[in-house]
């Protein structure tokens, strides 16, 4: 009788073992699933949409990304204050493929480190759309101009690294939106770039600093969540309706 009971122990044992090992495998084998031609896909995507911000004074340069067929744009908010945090006006910017335009400063969100940005041409323009929603570990994949003095092409070339998204955590102010940590290495440069899902190709998050690990210009991308229904996607879809009235009412 007892040896019964220690054998259908056992058992039990080794089928919760198993079903743990097939979750696990499950995870990993859903993380091989992204391909190469995902990945490039991504890369296609994202550059078109891409913009390389100098701030006014000229002392830094980011990461920007259009979000509307007619010019608007986000960045972090530090990468057009410029290195003392003081700068005001327009930034220059290089769109890929060389095509230099003027950003126009719209909003800063209050209490984060984004910022609105607006390119009045007529031309209408490449943009990312956000995702819906995400889960953790989610495959994704950060594009930027990363800064680099040991390869200063990088400036020019935008750069993509892959990783998952991890660590969750709140901000402390502002819209208490959630900062999330990717395990994308970055250098620095990236920050106002998107973070997007490889499957769908639409962002998921702004960059806004990197977790230095190893180096001061290298690290994990921090990034604040803006999918399709978060509340700062809705502040930002505020500020660009009330600048689109302003323009227009100034026009008639």
């Amino acid at each position: 009788m007892v040896f019964g009971r220690t054998k259908r122990r056992i058992l039990q044992q080794l089928q919760t073992n198993n079903e743990l090992l097939r979750l696990l495998l499950d995870a990993a084998g859903s993380r091989l699933i992204i391909s190469d031609d995902q990945v490039r896909q991504a890369r296609i995507t994202g550059s078109q949409a891409l913009l390389r911000i100098t701030s006014p004074g000229n002392t830094c340069h980011g990461t920007g990304f259009f979000i509307s067929d007619d010019g608007y744009l986000l960045t972090a908010r530090h990468v057009i204050k410029g290195a003392n945090n003081t700068e005001e006006g327009n930034c220059d910017a290089t769109i890929v493929g060389g095509a230099r335009v003027t950003c126009r400063h719209v909003q800063d969100i209050t209490g984060l480190d984004l910022a609105i940005l607006k390119v009045d041409h007529p031309t209408p323009f490449v943009f990312l759309e956000p995702e819906n929603a995400f889960v953790e570990d989610t495959s994704v994949a950060v594009i930027g101009f990363g800064l680099n003095d040991a390869a200063p092409g990088m400036v020019h070339v935008p750069n993509l690294t892959t990783g998952h998204i991890s660590a969750r955590r709140m901000t402390t102010g502002g819209l208490n939106a959630a900062d999330q940590l990717c395990t994308a290495n970055i250098n620095m440069g990236v920050s106002g770039g998107p973070v997007m899902a490889i499957q769908s190709r639409r962002f998921v998050g702004v960059v806004f600093s990197l977790d230095r690990m190893y180096s001061q210009d290298q690290g994990q991308a921090r990034f604040y969540v803006t999918t399709q229904h978060s509340d700062q996607w809705q502040v930002i879809q505020d500020h660009i309706d009330h600048d689109r009235r302003t323009v227009t009412d100034r026009a008639s």
